[in-house]
């Protein structure tokens, strides 16, 4: 047999079909991997910045429950254009950032980050990133709690 007679025959034709499927499927695998990676690297930065951000230095306890990577509900600490940091319940500080796509009401008004101050009650609700702070897409100003005697 000549090279040009193996070349086209079916044998050959279909080796070279699962050689190329084989690569194919190999990609694709390689492509599954990087990502699986990528999500668990993401998760393994955020849960390690997670408490150290949201509760401070100390370990989680169990009688805490979970806490609320989506929002949170405080005092005012600090305000400035791109970020607030709020005081909540156990008077953990948590850092909430802000954009131009953040929606700030006060009862049916919107306004500007430039309205809140130090002191005031907010719930923001947002969407938490990799080093713990909280995205904030909402927040509502909302008036003092009553102070217990």
């Amino acid at each position: 047999m000549q090279f040009n007679e193996v070349v086209k025959s079916k044998n050959f034709r279909r080796g070279i079909e699962l050689v190329v499927a084989v690569l194919v499927l190999l990609v694709v695998f390689g492509a599954g991997v990087f990502v699986g990676l990528e999500k668990a690297q993401f998760s393994y930065s955020w849960g390690e910045n997670y408490y150290r951000t949201f509760s401070g230095p100390k370990p989680p306890s169990p009688d805490l429950g979970y806490l609320n990577a989506h929002g949170a509900a405080g005092k005012i600490l600090k305000v400035d254009a791109s970020g607030i940091v709020l005081a909540d319940n156990d008077n953990d500080e948590k850092n909430i950032l802000i954009n131009s796509q953040t929606l700030i009401k006060s009862g049916q008004l919107n306004f500007g980050v430039d309205r809140l101050k130090t002191g005031d009650y907010i719930v923001v609700i947002g969407s938490p990133d990799s080093q713990g702070e909280i995205r904030a897409q909402l927040i509502r100003v909302i008036p003092a709690p009553p102070t217990s005697h």
